[in-house]
């Protein structure tokens, strides 16, 4: 899964903490609540993979990304240059 590193120590806390309460319902409400929000951002990202394909793909985002990577480029050169002659 995409967040078990993150998801697994939460999982571990709430598995010991309804493992010593020994009550059948409140652990099963509080893993329902944690699967709940355990998948909502995940789903939640499946559902507008579409529209943030469709809004890169735009003319004007392109336009302004082609643009960036120019001015990304000129000042990475520069930084470099900056760092050669500074420490020679």
């Amino acid at each position: 899964m995409v967040s078990s590193p993150c998801a697994t120590p939460v999982l571990a806390v709430i598995l010991a903490f309804v493992a010593t309460k020994a009550r059948i319902i409140y652990g099963t409400s509080l893993l329902f609540v944690y699967a709940i929000g355990h998948c909502a951002l995940i789903v939640l990202a499946g559902i507008f993979t579409g529209f943030v394909e469709s809004y890169a793909q735009s003319k004007g985002v392109r336009n302004f990304s082609s643009v960036t990577k120019r001015i990304s480029g000129v000042l990475i050169f520069l930084v470099g240059l900056y760092v050669l002659f500074v420490n020679i």
